[in-house]
């Protein structure tokens, strides 16, 4: 049996009945009618968008605001954990860029020697992993804590215990491999591994001299690796579309001489002294750089 056709408010013929329900053929929105084959209002301007049309946004931190995302914001407040050089380092750095810096360190001598080589960090004779401490040095609030001491599970729990306490980010050193995934799952925000970074700047200098930079990934399985094009560059001068790269190689980005950063699509081409970046397995490696050193 064919189903009775009605005319809806768009002025096309539809069903009036589907699958034995009756249907309801679509009559506007609000004291809108369509007519002839629109079915749906026109498009308004929105007063958030500028007059010319220009819809772009000047940075990342814009467009998460734009869209009720809150950005990553400045920092402000740093707790850190662990008074050794790590925790030294960190604090000079944050001091250089004006972040409010409080060093924790159990040994009182460690305190002392601190004191002489910062300039305007507070260093906390206590430990930096005790709940009244915290709260008496007001933890609540502070942008970011890093836990930079040598054992993985301390800094692991007093990451944990600083997100309990109100802190908005915390970052724990963890060498450990394993305890890696294990971090993020309990809630660290952030993890980083010493040890990683000492194989990736490791395998910087052993691969070959166009290599800019090498991360690894999964217990050193996946690498990104930025190389460089040069003139004897195998792919030089080609669309990506027409480029047979090596099976377990992805192209994440093309960064032009002069800083440009170029998303990559089929119709992209890798020009001279272009920095490539790649997401590869690790045996693929040796076949990358193969086509771009010649």
């Amino acid at each position: 049996m064919t189903a009775r056709l009605v005319e809806n408010a768009a002025g096309r013929m539809v069903p009036e009945e589907v699958n034995g329900l009756k249907a309801v053929p679509f009559q506007g929105v609000g004291k809108y009618r369509p007519e002839g084959r629109k079915a749906a209002p026109p498009l308004v301007s929105c007063a958030d968008y500028p007059a010319d049309g220009n819809k772009v946004l000047p940075d990342l931190e814009a467009a998460l605001e734009f869209f009720g995302v809150p950005g990553s914001g400045k920092i402000k407040r740093a707790f850190i954990l662990g008074g050794k050089q790590l925790g030294i380092e960190a604090a000079i750095r944050l001091e250089n860029m004006g972040v409010q810096v409080k060093i924790f360190e159990e040994q009182l001598e460690r305190c002392e020697k601190i004191s002489t080589i910062v300039k305007q960090s507070v260093v906390v004779h206590g430990d930096g992993t005790d709940q009244k401490l915290l709260m008496e040095e007001n933890i609540k609030g502070t942008d970011t804590y890093l836990a930079l001491t040598n054992n993985d599970e301390k800094n692991i729990i007093a990451s944990l215990l600083a997100k309990r306490l109100g802190v908005k980010k915390s970052i724990a050193r963890v060498n450990r491999i394993d305890f890696l995934p294990m971090a993020q799952l309990l809630g660290v925000n952030s993890t980083f591994s010493t040890r990683l970074v000492v194989v990736d700047r490791i395998l910087q200098f052993i691969r070959k001299g166009s290599v800019v930079s090498v991360t690894t990934f999964r217990e050193e399985e996946a690498e990104a690796i930025e190389l460089l094009a040069t003139p004897g560059s195998k792919y030089l001068g080609k669309k990506l579309s027409d480029i047979n790269f090596p099976r377990g190689s992805l192209v994440g980005a093309i960064v032009r001489p002069t800083g440009e950063v170029i998303i990559p699509r089929g119709d992209s081409i890798i020009s001279l002294d272009d920095r490539v970046i790649f997401f590869c397995l690790e045996n693929v490696v040796p076949k990358l750089e193969k086509a771009f050193i010649y």
